[in-house]
């Protein structure tokens, strides 16, 4: 009996072209990855900047919130209406109800400057605290804790936040600007007793421990040279004297031409007036 030959398979033959090697593969694959990474961060970069701008809305809604609270409680309707800043009116009893350590009102016209001052123990004391003691990421405007004598201190120094939202003392950049600090010359203190109107005469970006923030003088003559030097600094020239006879008023504020930038205004009392009681 013939047996069976089984018939030969064919052989076909391999497609033309090169085959994808693994080193290719893995390419691509690790491009993938890599697009997904960039699309993840991407996203959570995203997100956290949403988170960030809703934090700062809420943050400062409840600044707005808690101020003008404060203005219907301690300013009279009447004073409202009062078109000449001296003779504005404010309740320190009241004030001195909610915080002790409220100690004046600073007003600076055209830079939405309109709170209460406070002297605390330490600089650090209002630096992220509202004037009622609870947590504030504007915090406060406050003396600086070694003006004792607060302002009858030769040196007094008022340091506020710079929001860059218009509140505290971020409008105080504007006196960075020629026209602007020739046409808005005075700002105003008020305290339980004295109004007073100060007239500025020297404004600049200088460092955080430049001699600008000198607090104590040996003599008059130690005092004149050094507000020599202070005016001497002026981006503006306000044409005003200055002498170791006036009453002196500094604020402060950051900004952000370096890490330890500040800008600093200068003023000095050029009337007084005594609150009736």
């Amino acid at each position: 009996m013939a047996l069976k030959r089984h018939k030969k398979v064919p052989v076909l033959p391999q497609a033309d072209g090169p085959q994808p090697n693994r080193a290719e593969q893995k390419k691509k694959q690790r491009k993938k990855i890599l697009y997904l990474v960039i699309m993840l961060v991407a996203v959570a970069v995203f997100l956290y900047s949403a988170v960030q701008l809703i934090l700062i809305f809420i943050q400062d809604k409840q600044t707005d919130d808690l101020y003008n609270s404060l203005y219907s409680d301690v300013i009279p309707s009447s004073s409202e209406q009062e078109s000449d800043p001296m003779d504005a009116v404010f309740d320190f009893d009241r004030l001195s109800e909610i915080n002790t350590e409220i100690k004046g009102w600073l007003v600076v016209p055209e830079c939405n400057v309109n709170y209460p001052v406070l002297l605390g123990p330490t600089n650090d004391a209002y630096l992220r605290t509202a004037y009622d003691k609870t947590y504030s990421f504007a915090g406060s405007l406050f003396l600086d804790y070694r003006n004792t004598g607060e302002f009858d201190s030769r040196h007094p120094i008022i340091y506020g936040h710079n929001q860059e939202n218009h509140k505290m003392f971020s409008d105080l950049v504007k006196y960075r600007d020629t026209a602007f600090a020739e046409e808005n010359r005075y700002f105003y203190l008020y305290t339980k007793d004295y109004t007073y109107k100060y007239e500025i005469f020297s404004t600049y970006v200088v460092d955080a421990y430049a001699d600008t923030y000198q607090l104590d003088f040996a003599d008059d003559a130690a005092f004149n040279t050094w507000l020599a030097k202070i005016k001497g600094l002026s981006s503006v020239d306000y044409g005003v004297d200055v002498s170791a006879s006036d009453k002196i008023l500094t604020l402060s504020t950051c900004v952000f031409d370096y890490d330890t930038a500040r800008l600093v205004v200068h003023g000095k009392v050029v009337e007084t007036k005594p609150v009736q009681q």
